[in-house]
């Protein structure tokens, strides 16, 4: 194999982060999901909802990308500790926002991130088992 000669393991290794980030953006997006449908339910119909697409999320990505499942939960815990920093970012002031408010804020959102990245998990493991199934 020469120096210019592209593998197809290569590309689908150089596909990876854009698959990072469309989790990213889809589990975000499944916790808007309620508001962006103008959906009006208690707490437990929102997590339900919220819960759902997010094993949708997974499964979509499983399906796609079946290596290693476990990636797109992390990807999910990610983007949600992302946009709550974002947020606390933004609500304080880049000047007066301190690293260590923030990771102890990120820290007491931990048990969320969890509960958002097993749903997601659940579905990736799913979506990659019936890839791996041969069900394509």
């Amino acid at each position: 194999m020469s120096d210019g000669e592209i593998t197809s393991a290569h590309l689908r290794k150089s596909a990876d982060p854009l698959w990072w980030v469309v989790t990213a953006l889809l589990s975000v997006g499944s916790a808007a999901l309620p508001a962006f449908l103008g959906i009006e339910a208690d707490k437990i119909g929102h997590l339900m909802l919220v819960e759902c697409a997010l094993f949708f999320t997974g499964a979509l990505v499983g399906c796609m990308r079946p290596d290693r499942p476990w990636r797109w939960a992390a990807a999910s815990v990610g983007a949600f500790a992302f946009r709550d920093a974002s947020i606390l970012v933004a609500q304080t002031g880049m000047a007066r926002a301190k690293v260590p408010e923030i990771i102890l804020a990120l820290a007491g959102n931990s048990g969320a991130y969890c509960l958002y990245a097993l749903p997601v998990l659940l579905g990736a493991v799913l979506g990659a088992s019936v890839m791996h199934a041969g069900l394509r």
